[in-house]
């Protein structure tokens, strides 16, 4: 039984090298947390989280964080 080849040399090679460049830099000094808030303020409205059923937009799911990291603050927990 012979190999049948789906992609091209060329297409092969588009797909490892440029669609496989996904090294990004990081803006600056910003944390995770800040670039989300950031992303949450751009895409308020856009679902950020979809579980079954469920859906969250970027600014509940942003809310429901806050409220999370108010809690874990008032029980004392602490960065690192």
């Amino acid at each position: 039984m012979e190999d049948v080849a789906l992609l091209s040399d060329a297409e092969r090679r588009q797909q490892i090298d440029e669609w496989n460049l996904t090294a990004a830099r990081h803006p600056g000094e910003m944390t995770i947390s800040q670039l989300f808030e950031a992303q949450a303020q751009v895409r308020q409205e856009q679902v950020a989280l979809k579980y079954q059923d469920e859906k969250l937009t970027f600014k509940e799911l942003n809310q429901q964080a806050n409220r999370l990291a108010h809690l874990l603050r008032k029980q004392g927990v602490t960065a690192d």
